[in-house]
């Protein structure tokens, strides 16, 4: 019974976003910044969460509220940290629900934009080392096994040079490595 009251209030929710009005209001109100993490915490929901409790109509329709909006804004720089993270995160909503095409064109984006980092900095592996990974599960939902462990490998060089050995994010990533090694051999053997 809860879970049906908490899928009501976010389908509200969804809704309300996906007018055209009331994201302009949004949009006009303040911090951006704010409102972007707001919706890249809506979007990693439903990557994380979401997609076992709404229909794919109900998940395209989240992730293109998100996307209307950073698309509508045009005032702070394309890639700022904010922006990059909440482009990322709707890259992978997508990639999840199978709009494969659109979530590579964002992420070509992105790619373009961390092979521009000096990769210096924390942040910037940690930029260089998400892109890599999103990239591998990408590969991995359109079956090309050997490439999406390859970019697992990868990233996980990337995270682990940016987290420390013993972050979370790291172990996520093992995990689709282990899948994605386990869909490969089994591919293989056919």
């Amino acid at each position: 019974r809860l879970l049906e009251q908490e899928r009501d209030g976010l389908e509200r929710f969804v809704r309300y976003m996906s007018e055209e009005a009331v994201r302009r209001k949004l949009l006009s109100m303040g911090s951006k910044g704010q409102l972007f993490k707001l919706l890249k915490i809506l979007n990693d929901f439903v990557v994380d969460v979401g997609k076992h409790y709404f229909t794919w109509t109900q998940v395209r329709s989240i992730c293109e509220s998100v996307g209307w909006l950073w698309e509508e804004d045009q005032s702070p720089p394309i890639y700022d940290e904010v922006s990059y993270k909440l482009r990322l995160s709707l890259a992978n909503a997508l990639a999840i629900i199978g709009e494969r095409r659109n979530s590579e064109n964002i992420l070509n984006q992105l790619e373009n934009y961390v092979d521009s980092l000096p990769l210096r900095t924390e942040r910037d592996l940690k930029a260089k080392a998400d892109v890599t990974v999103l990239r591998a599960k990408i590969q991995h939902l359109i079956g090309h096994y050997p490439e999406a462990e390859r970019f697992f490998d990868e990233g996980l060089r990337l995270q682990q040079a940016a987290y420390g050995p013993d972050h979370f994010t790291i172990s996520r990533t093992y995990s689709l490595l282990a899948t994605v090694q386990q869909a490969n051999k089994s591919f293989q053997c056919l």
